[in-house]
């Protein structure tokens, strides 16, 4: 067994951080009392619900480093949203593959106000060593960013409120929710 010396990092919040409650599933999955992470990949699939901006995304993350156990986390708008106006991309990850740099677009809207705009994941497989990029999924409003991890994210947190209305039907009922701002949790570590 070999050990490591780990460091978890935290990005810059993309996005606002008002209104909305702050979410952080790293400390929600995983814990904060005396942490250990088993580093093979935490993250097994992201599934964003967007339209012109990511109205709401669903990390489910891997519990167990048998793969057995998988912890679904909401934030904003869950996939039970029934606006036909939105998609629902989901990136799934191989048991070998880890997020190591995310861009897309946050800040201001026309519409929504400030929000994460747009997400793209860059993805290495270490049993392959290829990288893999998605699309890039939601609106173009916004200022271009990139956060490039240090090792690989292993979590997300953030500023939401949880709802299954989009954007557009919060907007109509003249009604906060959804995702506002994300920040991502990245951990690199070197043998002791």
């Amino acid at each position: 067994m070999t050990t490591h010396s780990v460091a978890i990092v935290q990005s810059i919040l993309l996005g606002a951080g008002r209104p909305g409650n702050s979410f952080n599933d790293l400390e929600n999955v995983i814990g904060s009392n005396d942490v250990t992470i088993d580093t093979k990949a935490s993250i097994k699939s992201i599934e964003l619900i967007c339209s012109q901006a990511i109205d709401g995304i669903k990390i489910t993350y891997r519990k167990t480093s048998d793969f057995s156990d998988y912890t679904p986390q909401y934030h904003g708008t869950s996939d039970s949203c029934k606006d036909k106006n939105v998609s629902t991309p989901k990136i799934e990850l191989l048991d070998t593959e880890h997020i190591i740099a995310i861009s897309g677009k946050a800040g201001k809207t026309t519409a929504w106000g400030t929000r994460v705009c747009a997400l793209c994941f860059a993805i290495y497989d270490s049993a392959t060593g290829e990288t893999r990029v998605t699309d890039l999924y939601g609106g173009t409003d916004g200022t271009a960013f990139r956060v490039t991890a240090n090792g690989y994210f292993v979590g997300f947190g953030g500023y939401a409120i949880d709802t299954s209305l989009s954007l557009k039907e919060l907007k109509d009922k003249n009604i906060d929710g959804g995702l506002y701002g994300l920040t991502m949790f990245d951990i690199a570590y070197s043998k002791v």
